[in-house]
């Protein structure tokens, strides 16, 4: 039996018609998506839903500042504090380039 040979070879794509796709994000940052991180010993740390939108009110940090490049980092967890319920908490963005420089806190509660 014979296998029918067929042509796969590849066809430009057709250009998306103009404001096809935006040129800067309009959807708005859920602040709930945010990464935490124990600063302490690197493991993330889970909470429950909506504590971090109560903390950025606590710190008045208004949360159409954040972005996918910010992260909650903080200053120890249960698990490498099992003693402590409460911990110190800070809101960092990350740079987008590689280079020296620190991260820039966008503010610290």
């Amino acid at each position: 039996m014979e296998l029918e040979k067929k042509d796969y070879t590849p066809r430009p794509l057709a250009k998306p018609p103009a404001g096809a796709y935006p040129t800067t994000m309009s959807r708005k940052f859920d602040p709930e998506l945010l990464y935490v991180e124990c600063h302490q010993c690197g493991q993330p740390v889970l909470w429950k839903h909506g504590l971090t939108t109560k903390l950025l009110k606590l710190a008045k940090i208004d949360p159409s500042t954040l972005d996918e490049r910010c992260v909650i980092l903080s200053e120890g967890c249960p698990g490498c504090v099992p003693d402590e319920t409460s911990f110190t908490t800070q809101v960092i963005r990350l740079n987008r380039e590689k280079d020296d420089r620190e991260p820039m806190p966008a503010a610290v509660n």
